[in-house]
């Protein structure tokens, strides 16, 4: 191996890991951001001619976590049931009125 090619390894290493921080970096400043998913960087290998030639970024992976997709459904689903009872519930009271009002059913029944 010539001096070149060893710089040019060298390099092509500090060139990958840049790219794996500028991920992370961004991992770090979106880590609050609803519906944010991480994203890691692969690194693999490169060769040239059966030769090692350094290290190259392949492929930049969405870690969609299946635990917190569960989690979502869940909180969605259970949203959704609160807001089909609260809608039930506001109908029955305006079907049998305010139970302090003079014209609800509550009244009427109190007064007979």
């Amino acid at each position: 191996m010539s001096l070149g090619s060893i710089l040019a390894n060298g390099l092509s290493g500090l060139q990958a890991n840049q790219t794996a921080l500028k991920t992370i970096s961004q991992n770090v400043a979106n880590a609050n951001t609803p519906g944010y998913v991480r994203v890691s960087a692969v690194l693999s290998s490169a060769t040239i001619g059966g030769a090692g030639a350094g290290v190259e970024v392949t492929e930049l992976r969405r870690a969609a976590d299946r635990f917190l997709a569960a989690a979502h459904a869940r909180s969605a689903s259970s949203l959704g049931a609160a807001e089909a009872r609260a809608s039930l519930l506001d109908r029955a009271q305006a079907a049998l009125g305010d139970p302090n009002g003079e014209l609800s059913l509550f009244n009427t029944l109190d007064t007979v």
